[in-house]
């Protein structure tokens, strides 16, 4: 994959972040990403997980008979016509939640930067 091709996909995934909306208007939401933008938000999400919210999600995709963590997100999401929050009380606790919160916030904010800087280097 050229460079150009590359900065384009990471482009739109970041607008994706910026742009995301779901359920009456809630800013960012990882239920309203598009798939690409979804998995590169979860995928840096599970690695500023602290221990124990990450043995839960582990948990959690067991329960959901799922195979991966990105399969959890869109359980979820669908549970509650593309909202986290309601069905994420049902496993996860308000540290847990808040853990994840964090995480993504984190990681929207990093993948932005570097989109940005590669916009600026290209």
């Amino acid at each position: 994959m050229n460079s150009r091709m590359l900065l384009g996909l990471v482009l739109v995934g970041v607008v994706g972040l910026a742009c995301a909306d779901h359920h009456e208007g809630q800013p960012a939401s990882v239920c309203a990403l598009e798939e690409n933008s979804k998995r590169a938000l979860i995928g840096c999400v599970q690695t500023h997980l602290n221990a124990e919210t990450s043995q839960k999600l582990s948990t959690v995709k067991d329960q959901l008979h799922c195979e991966d963590v990105y399969c959890v997100f869109v359980r979820i999401c669908d549970m509650n016509n593309g909202t986290l929050e309601h069905p994420s009380n049902e496993f996860f606790s308000d540290a847990e939640k808040t853990d994840m919160r964090t995480s993504v916030l984190t990681c929207r904010d990093n993948l932005q930067r570097q989109a940005s800087e590669a916009a600026k280097t290209s």
